[in-house]
């Protein structure tokens, strides 16, 4: 294996699956207005929220990406945080690990 392939297999690794991704930014979006709109009142419920989603990911990454159950736990904690996060700037991170998900996918399919 190259050193180029073994960045991408760590990379790739590190994705989660794409929906979810899609999911998770498109309610921290919703999250953020809800915040700005009452002057960070919002963010009370953003954190149970980001913890709902934090599970909904590492069972998605578990049971859809047959990943081992330490694995999915941290994805999900990673994402729960940043969804807890009372601005919109980590979904770009979101996004990219959503990326990486979907290159795995596409490389398993070959």
């Amino acid at each position: 294996m190259t050193r180029s392939a073994g960045w991408i297999s760590l990379l790739t690794r590190l994705g989660i699956h794409p929906l979810a991704a899609v999911a998770v930014v498109v309610v921290d979006w919703m999250l953020f207005g809800a915040t700005a709109a009452t002057a960070s009142v919002g963010w009370f419920v953003s954190i149970p929220v980001g913890f709902v989603l934090g599970l909904a990911v590492a069972l998605i990454q578990h049971r859809g990406c047959q990943e081992d159950l330490g694995l999915a736990a941290g994805k999900g904690l990673l994402i729960g945080l940043i969804t807890a996060i009372p601005t919109a700037i980590p979904s770009g991170l979101t996004l990219g690990l959503g990326a990486l998900g979907g290159i795995r996918m596409l490389r398993d399919r070959r």
